[in-house]
């Protein structure tokens, strides 16, 4: 049984009065301290007693808590109330999602010691030496312009990703959306591939949801040991696009394009912006590798 935990609430995401007073009744259960901040200087001496973190926001915001806590392997408990809440979709499969069964889950979890191990990923920053570990998602291209670009419609849910959606493709048309870079992967039989190009989709996955209507990898497994990479070049169409984003619903979408499995890839483009994990991070060169079972989740 967990006895320490801590509450981090990220109070950009739209919390209902409901979601507030289930926080504020596990609060007051037992030895369970409640921060509601984001910041960096605030958060990074808090951990040090910490059994468990119990995260209310979306992606983003447990991409932020584990970069600070990744080498205390404290287990994360997923409050989901984000737009995506891929790592929820991806770890509790099939279960209703309303907010009376997360609680009653997480209570169990803690009580009973519930939890699954899952892969990360490492990514180095090749030209500032710079390291940030990853436990979703790294995408660049009309995938991460969908959802960063859309965040000014988050009160509209996962209505947000279709106008997103819509907003690309027209740029796409436009004959923008798309990134010259060069991709560096080793395959499932250990051969060394190089792709070279102008780069229209890039998605290297580590669950199988992004969101709950967005399956981006469907053979991903949380603690299989590899990255499955989504890429498409030019030439293309919109029409394909579309079918791609489409397929997403249903991850049929990997037809559409080149679909491998790794341990390791590096890419360097020279334009775009990189979404991890739902957060905006400037493009350079990056250096990825897969930490077999390096984070522990309350289920």
């Amino acid at each position: 049984m967990y006895k320490n935990g801590l509450i981090i609430i990220n109070q950009n995401c739209n919390i209902t009065s409901k979601a507030e007073n289930l926080l504020q009744k596990i609060f007051k259960q037992g030895n369970t301290g409640m921060i509601v901040s984001l910041n960096p200087s605030e958060l990074i001496n808090v951990f040090e007693k910490q059994d468990h973190v119990i995260v209310a926001g979306g992606d983003g915001t447990i991409f932020s808590i584990l970069q600070l806590i990744f080498d205390k392997r404290i287990p994360i408990a997923h409050f989901p109330i984000g737009t995506g809440n891929g790592l929820y979709n991806s770890i509790i499969k099939n279960k209703e999602f309303n907010l009376d069964s997360i609680y009653n889950n997480l209570n169990i979890a803690i009580q009973n010691d519930k939890k699954v191990s899952i892969d990360t990923m490492t990514i180095k920053f090749l030209n500032s030496g710079n390291i940030l570990r990853s436990f979703l998602f790294i995408s660049c291209g009309i995938f991460s312009n969908i959802d960063l670009k859309s965040e000014w419609l988050r009160f509209l849910g996962e209505l947000r990703f279709t106008i997103g959606g819509i907003i690309e493709l027209t740029k796409y048309f436009l004959n923008c959306n798309k990134f010259n870079a060069e991709l560096e992967y080793s395959d499932e039989e250990g051969n060394y591939i190089k792709v070279e190009g102008m780069f229209v989709f890039f998605l290297a996955s580590n669950l199988s949801h992004t969101s709950k209507s967005s399956i981006t990898s469907p053979y991903s497994r949380h603690d299989d040991g590899f990255i499955y990479l989504s890429y498409l070049t030019e030439p293309t169409s919109t029409f394909t696009l579309l079918q791609i984003l489409l397929g997403l619903e249903d991850g049929s979408y990997i037809n559409k394009l080149n679909y491998v499995k790794t341990k390791w890839f590096r890419l360097s483009p020279e334009t775009g912006i990189y979404d991890i994990d739902g957060e905006k991070i400037d493009s350079s060169p990056i250096d990825v590798s897969i930490n077999p079972s390096s984070m522990d989740v309350l289920i």
